[in-house]
């Protein structure tokens, strides 16, 4: 970064889209790609340490767990993964009910994951529910630090779910949500917890985040 001079270069098997994630230690950075591999490199070299195998190309960005340094993420093969990276295998594969584009979002107080679905879904891991939206969800939840979570979708609303799955409102905006929404609070009012959400028409919107 000082210099601005490439360290490292590294040839993958193929396109990637989604954004890389370090990793707890920081001595790997972990990236899916459109070859359904999952690859995890050596941050100083750009050395292949692991590779995870989907059944589908992976779009979606890893997140990762600082309490546990487990690395979430979902495939387009319908599945969403947890994996250990430093035993190098994965510890549970979640079947979502239809691709997973987006990135899995975690709540760490309570400890649960979220994913979203190209079949509408809005999946809590641990504990268990769903809530089906009226489209495909490309966007990727956010959580709010009172609690809630927000994600957009193919059907031109901004959902707010409650932490136990239950909808607590949508707003229907003008065209489809395909970005991630952002919570942040109000210059005014550290009470108050606002909402900003793109649609895919140039306008962003932004949301009293309880209404």
């Amino acid at each position: 970064l000082y210099s601005g001079k490439m360290k490292w270069e590294q040839l993958l098997g193929d396109r990637i889209e989604s954004s890389a994630c370090v990793s707890k230690c920081g001595n790997f950075i972990v990236v899916g790609c459109y070859n359904g591999v999952v690859y995890v490199l050596k941050s100083n070299t750009g050395e292949k340490y692991w590779m995870f195998t989907t059944e589908d190309a992976v779009k979606s960005s890893p997140t990762m767990d600082p309490t546990t340094g487990l690395l979430y993420i979902g495939s387009h093969d319908q599945h969403a993964y947890a994996l250990d990276i430093y035993a190098k295998r994965c510890i549970w594969k979640l079947t979502c009910g239809g691709a997973v584009f987006s990135s899995p979002c975690l709540s760490l107080t309570p400890h649960h994951l979220y994913c979203a679905t190209l079949g509408g879904l809005l999946m809590a891991v641990d504990p268990v529910w769903q809530f089906s939206a009226g489209g495909p969800i490309f966007s990727s939840p956010c959580i709010s630090s009172s609690q809630e979570i927000f994600f957009g979708s193919h059907d031109c609303f901004i959902y707010c779910c409650s932490m136990k799955g239950q909808l607590q409102w949508k707003f229907e905006t003008t065209s489809r949500v395909y970005a991630t929404p952002f919570a942040f609070q109000h210059h005014s009012s550290n009470s108050e917890t606002l909402l900003a959400a793109a649609s895919t028409d140039g306008k962003l919107w932004i949301l009293e985040s309880q209404t």
